[in-house]
Protein backbone atom coordinates (compact mmCIF):
# COMPACT_ATOMS: atom_id res chain seq x y z
CA UNK A 1 0.00 0.00 0.00
CA UNK A 2 1.79 3.11 -1.13
CA UNK A 3 0.66 6.56 0.94
CA UNK A 4 -0.07 10.08 -0.97
CA UNK A 5 2.28 12.69 0.07
CA UNK A 6 -0.93 14.44 2.60
CA UNK A 7 -1.73 10.70 4.23
CA UNK A 8 2.03 10.47 5.23
CA UNK A 9 2.32 13.84 6.41
CA UNK A 10 -1.16 13.09 8.32
CA UNK A 11 0.21 10.06 9.86
CA UNK A 12 3.52 11.69 11.09
CA UNK A 13 1.38 14.64 12.44
CA UNK A 14 -0.65 12.40 14.03
CA UNK A 15 1.84 10.40 15.71
CA UNK A 16 3.38 13.70 16.74
CA UNK A 17 0.07 14.13 19.06
CA UNK A 18 -0.27 10.99 20.23
CA UNK A 19 3.30 10.58 21.49
CA UNK A 20 2.66 14.24 23.33
CA UNK A 21 -0.75 12.97 24.71
CA UNK A 22 1.06 9.59 25.73
CA UNK A 23 4.02 11.73 27.42
CA UNK A 24 1.81 13.93 29.44
CA UNK A 25 -0.24 10.62 31.08
CA UNK A 26 3.08 8.83 31.56
CA UNK A 27 4.59 11.64 34.00
CA UNK A 28 1.47 12.41 35.37
CA UNK A 29 1.08 9.04 35.98
CA UNK A 30 4.40 8.08 37.30
CA UNK A 31 3.96 11.24 39.97
CA UNK A 32 0.82 10.30 41.93
CA UNK A 33 -1.48 11.53 39.62
CA UNK A 34 -0.23 15.45 39.34
CA UNK A 35 1.64 17.31 36.64
CA UNK A 36 4.73 18.35 38.46
CA UNK A 37 5.55 22.19 37.57
CA UNK A 38 9.90 22.87 37.77
CA UNK A 39 10.04 26.34 39.66
CA UNK A 40 12.12 27.74 42.00
CA UNK A 41 10.48 31.02 41.89
CA UNK A 42 7.15 30.05 43.79
CA UNK A 43 5.63 26.74 45.42
CA UNK A 44 2.22 25.61 45.04
CA UNK A 45 -0.27 22.56 45.02
CA UNK A 46 -3.49 22.00 43.28
CA UNK A 47 -5.26 18.95 42.39
CA UNK A 48 -3.63 18.60 38.90
CA UNK A 49 -0.15 20.06 39.25
CA UNK A 50 2.16 20.89 42.09
CA UNK A 51 5.92 21.96 42.51
CA UNK A 52 9.45 20.57 42.89
CA UNK A 53 12.99 22.66 42.80
CA UNK A 54 15.56 19.15 42.70
CA UNK A 55 15.33 16.52 39.45
CA UNK A 56 15.29 13.71 41.99
CA UNK A 57 11.86 14.15 43.15
CA UNK A 58 9.72 13.37 40.73
CA UNK A 59 9.80 10.66 38.25
CA UNK A 60 10.71 11.49 34.22
CA UNK A 61 11.79 15.22 34.80
CA UNK A 62 12.29 15.84 31.40
CA UNK A 63 8.41 15.40 30.48
CA UNK A 64 7.47 18.03 33.38
CA UNK A 65 6.13 21.57 32.91
CA UNK A 66 9.86 23.06 32.56
CA UNK A 67 9.66 24.59 29.28
CA UNK A 68 9.02 28.26 29.43
CA UNK A 69 8.26 29.78 25.41
CA UNK A 70 6.58 32.78 26.04
CA UNK A 71 5.67 35.09 29.23
CA UNK A 72 4.95 33.23 32.88
CA UNK A 73 3.79 30.35 30.81
CA UNK A 74 5.63 26.48 31.63
CA UNK A 75 5.03 23.66 29.57
CA UNK A 76 6.14 20.25 29.08
CA UNK A 77 7.44 18.43 26.12
CA UNK A 78 3.97 16.70 25.62
CA UNK A 79 2.46 19.88 25.52
CA UNK A 80 4.30 21.27 22.97
CA UNK A 81 4.49 17.90 20.84
CA UNK A 82 0.58 18.05 21.38
CA UNK A 83 0.27 21.55 20.04
CA UNK A 84 2.61 20.51 17.20
CA UNK A 85 1.03 17.77 16.28
CA UNK A 86 -2.83 19.28 16.26
CA UNK A 87 -1.43 22.18 13.96
CA UNK A 88 -0.26 20.12 11.65
CA UNK A 89 -3.10 18.08 11.40
CA UNK A 90 -5.08 20.79 11.07
CA UNK A 91 -3.21 22.92 8.52
CA UNK A 92 -2.91 19.73 6.22
CA UNK A 93 -6.50 19.11 6.61
CA UNK A 94 -7.30 22.59 5.54
CA UNK A 95 -4.38 22.59 3.08
CA UNK A 96 -6.41 19.16 1.32
CA UNK A 97 -10.07 20.44 1.62
CA UNK A 98 -8.75 23.79 -0.37
CA UNK A 99 -7.37 21.67 -2.89
CA UNK A 100 -10.18 19.85 -3.52
CA UNK A 101 -12.66 22.20 -3.35
CA UNK A 102 -10.67 23.90 -6.36
CA UNK A 103 -11.50 21.11 -8.23
CA UNK A 104 -15.09 21.43 -8.29
CA UNK A 105 -17.06 23.46 -10.50
CA UNK A 106 -19.19 25.66 -8.74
Amino acid sequence: MKLSTHQLLNLISLTILIIGILSNFLVITENGGRMPVYTEKYSWKSNSHFTYTNESEVAYHFLTDQYKLHGSKIYSLGDILMTLGFFAVTIGNITLMIRLLKREEW
